[in-house]
């Protein structure tokens, strides 16, 4: 182990994300910081990779980027700060090869190769300890279940790391750190797991806001709330790092039981209405029908609701065609 190591303020999650697992080892650790923009999150997991290398000589590990504009535009950015910020001069301590993607850090003699996930069967073939994953919320679940095989360097603790604003309670990353949540809510998911042969791997979720960076987050959590508006979905994915959107869904406080009332409920006949139907499409996220309807008196209804998921494009026409035939003077 190097004796320099990064002596930095660390703020918000960074203060446990930053070095859980290294000091004391711990292997098949899965960890997932969630956070809002400017929330230091590529920061923290360039500061998790050096803590990393400086702990476990020749180690090799891969960072992925969803393309290679994000590792030129922010995540090569953070890691050249970080190392400049630990002592490690660019040239003599460390060097980014960028005809072969590959980062060399030299005092402990350690690799990180660097792919985007646009190829997932590209990340295959390689024999890592740790691999850290950039804005993951652009990357897909095959290139996450491509990378966890590949974690088979001997002797070394291995270990997965993920910075990235959330992407909602449909997305990959919440199925695997929040399983619970996400089955109760999709019921009809498949149930899927890494299938790590004798291992349960550790699963860790850090949560960080735009705010709890000293160095330009209030600023930008200002901008944001003037651009979103104060504590709506969009604001509270964005700076806050939540979990709030399902996959197509604008509305996260919608509730089905309390707006899909009885026909005998209703204050108008379907007969009296102005009749439309939205449609919005989907294959693991649901493809929804919204069949909508205007009294007289200018109240709206939900007249039927189709939603289901894996429908093609003839079984989509069919439903269409069907909810046409039932309601003669429907637009869509």
């Amino acid at each position: 182990m190097t004796e320099r190591q990064p002596e930095v303020e660390l703020c918000g999650f960074q203060e446990e994300f930053v070095g859980l697992g290294i000091d004391v080892p711990i292997s098949w650790l899965f960890l997932y910081a969630h956070a809002g923009r400017n929330a230091g999150k590529t920061i923290g997991g360039a500061l998790r990779m050096m803590s990393y290398m400086c702990k476990y000589p020749e180690c090799m590990g891969l960072i992925t980027v969803p393309k290679y504009d994000k590792w030129t535009d922010s995540t090569y950015p953070a890691i050249r700060e970080v190392f400049k910020w630990a002592g490690f001069p660019a040239g003599e301590d460390w060097t980014y090869i960028e005809n072969k993607k590959m980062l060399v850090f030299k005092p402990t003699n350690c690799i990180a190769f660097v792919r985007s996930t646009d190829e997932p069967e590209a990340l295959a073939g390689s024999t890592l300890a740790w691999v850290w994953m950039d804005e993951a919320r652009l990357s897909s679940e095959e290139a996450f279940r491509t990378i966890v095989p590949a974690l088979r360097q001997p002797n070394m603790p291995y270990q997965v790391w993920i910075t990235t604003t959330p992407a909602g309670r449909n997305h990959w990353l919440f199925k695997y750190w929040f399983p619970d949540d996400y089955y109760r809510e999709n019921p009809e998911a498949e149930q899927v797991s890494l299938d790590i042969p004798d291992i349960e791997p550790i699963f860790r979720e850090f949560a960080g806001k735009t705010l709890d960076n000293p160095h330009g987050g209030k600023a930008t959590d200002a901008m944001m709330r003037k651009l979103y508006g104060y504590m709506t979905p969009t604001y509270r994915q964005e700076a806050l790092g939540e979990h709030v959107f399902s996959q197509g869904i604008v509305y996260d406080t919608w509730d089905r039981q309390k707006y899909m009332k009885p026909l005998d409920l209703w204050p108008s006949s379907i007969s009296n209405m102005s009749i439309a139907c939205g449609v919005d499409f989907g294959w693991d996220a649901p493809t929804a029908f919204l069949v909508g309807g205007v009294d007289g008196d200018k109240r709206r209804y939900l007249v039927e609701e189709v939603y289901k998921r894996h429908l093609d494009n003839d079984a989509i026409a069919s439903e269409a065609v069907r909810i046409a035939l039932k309601y003669p003077y429907l637009r869509y």
